[in-house]
């Protein structure tokens, strides 16, 4: 027999060797290593199951895929109820933001027209302000007027009767006057003269009299 045959016969059987004992050691891992469906299952059923008869209960993956069904549709059930709460929530919001946003736009509006209106009545007010300074330059005019007449009546003699006629005192050495009313429309403060008399023209109305 030749040497190399018998070489090659060892090296054939020796690698035949190696190969199943790699086999066995894969087996054994394969046999150490924890099952995590048993242990799954095991806490599953430990909670009804006491702990004594604990290796004789049979559990089938039926039970499993139940209590495993269970369990997903409680959490689904569960998860939906929340998610419709927050969409509720969510739309509630919405409203809200939706309601205050109009009610906004109301106040906006509101308050324009406010400052609209606040404008015209300054308006009105600045105007009703010049008014009634010439109004009031106008009276104390009038007044100073009517001051002067009644002291050129007094120097021609002229006095009030009860019925409100003009009596010439008797005493005066003028000729008794007849007074017509005028009634043109204007008056000395307008820049025309309507004296009551002709020998004395009243002032224009330049200075202001307090009288009262």
């Amino acid at each position: 027999m030749n040497s190399l045959d018998v070489n090659g016969r060892v090296s054939t059987e020796s690698g035949r060797e190696s190969s199943a004992f790699t086999n066995k050691l894969k087996f054994m891992r394969r046999i150490r290593r924890p099952d995590k469906r048993r242990t799954q299952i095991s806490s599953i059923h430990s909670d009804g199951v006491p702990d004594g008869n604990l290796k004789e209960v049979d559990v089938s993956p039926d039970i499993v895929t139940s209590k495993l069904a269970e369990s997903q549709d409680k959490i689904t059930k569960s998860l939906t109820e929340e998610n419709d709460s927050l969409r509720n929530k969510n739309t509630t919001l919405r409203y809200q933001v939706e309601l205050l946003s109009e009610q906004l736009n109301d106040l906006r509006d509101v308050n324009m027209d406010l400052k609209s209106q606040n404008s015209r009545i300054r308006e009105e007010n600045s105007i009703l302000r010049n008014e009634q300074s010439q109004l009031t330059a106008r009276n104390d005019c009038l007044v100073e007027q009517i001051i002067l007449l009644q002291k050129m009546l007094e120097d021609m003699g002229v006095t009030l009767d009860e019925e409100g006629g003009f009596v010439l005192n008797g005493d005066t050495d003028s000729s008794p006057l007849e007074f017509v009313a005028r009634e043109d429309g204007e008056n000395s403060c307008n820049g025309t003269s309507t004296n009551p008399a002709s020998y004395r023209k009243p002032p224009a109305c330049d200075n202001k009299l307090d009288f009262l």
